[in-house]
């Protein structure tokens, strides 16, 4: 069931962006300095993973964008498509009715000769009797 075109659609179902739990730094330790250089270490990398994750979101969003452009492109193509198959479809409507019309006159005429010619076909064997 729904539209087959649906299945060929690349759905990722991954995780939420997210950047991660926020480590326990602890400043009033006689290690500090270390700490401290590990906490810039690590704000640069949460940094640049935020980034990477903005720009790759950023990239699926113009992805998303796109896809709905190309769909209501095909969704009018479609559309403009569907009113001219329309249009055809009623000119042969009216085709058919004209000819079916004709048809009518026809086998009315057919029917009117036929009478025609059987009353002179009788007429003629009137007369041939008449003279035998």
């Amino acid at each position: 069931m729904g539209r087959p075109e649906a299945k060929k659609l690349d759905i990722d179902l991954g995780l939420v962006y997210n950047l991660g739990h926020f480590p326990d730094f602890r400043l009033n330790t006689p290690e500090a300095d270390n700490v401290i250089h590990e906490l810039m270490k690590y704000l640069e990398q949460r940094i640049d993973k935020k980034k990477i994750l903005l720009n790759d979101l950023n990239m699926r969003q113009d992805q998303f964008r796109l896809n709905i452009l190309n769909m209501e492109k095909e969704n009018i193509t479609i559309r403009t498509e569907n009113i001219a198959l329309k249009g055809i479809l009623k000119q042969e409507r009216q085709k058919i009715s004209a000819l079916e019309n004709k048809i009518l006159i026809h086998e009315s005429s057919i029917d009117d000769l036929n009478r025609r010619l059987r009353d002179r076909e009788d007429n003629l064997r009137e007369l041939q009797k008449r003279v035998c």
